[in-house]
């Protein structure tokens, strides 16, 4: 299981981080935005993802709650490979109205 949880996340992480540096790319001045709402969703993660796996910790033990969260990373891992736009359009005209 942690083989497949880490090959998941090997192959689509450089995937959504060129999605993530081109969306960034293409905001132009609001790109400030976009990494404060990237940051604040990460630091959120710290806060929201050791209570939920202390919870998974108490329905299948400790051995395998690492198991079950790679399960859950590989296929939310997926689930985004096939779902992400290959081309995202972002709204030029009304983001440079946020200003």
């Amino acid at each position: 299981m942690v083989l497949l949880s880490a090959s998941a996340l090997s192959i689509c992480y450089p995937l959504v981080e060129g999605v993530y540096t081109d969306i960034v790319a293409r905001m132009g001045r609001e790109k400030k935005e976009m990494i404060g709402l990237t940051s604040s969703v990460l630091n959120l993660a710290y806060v929201v993802w050791p209570p939920i796996a202390g919870a998974i910790t108490l329905l299948v033990g400790e051995r395998m709650t690492f198991s079950v969260v790679g399960l859950l990373a590989a296929l939310a891992a997926f689930i985004l490979l096939f779902v992400t736009p290959k081309k995202l359009m972002l709204p030029q005209q009304e983001i440079k109205k946020w200003k």
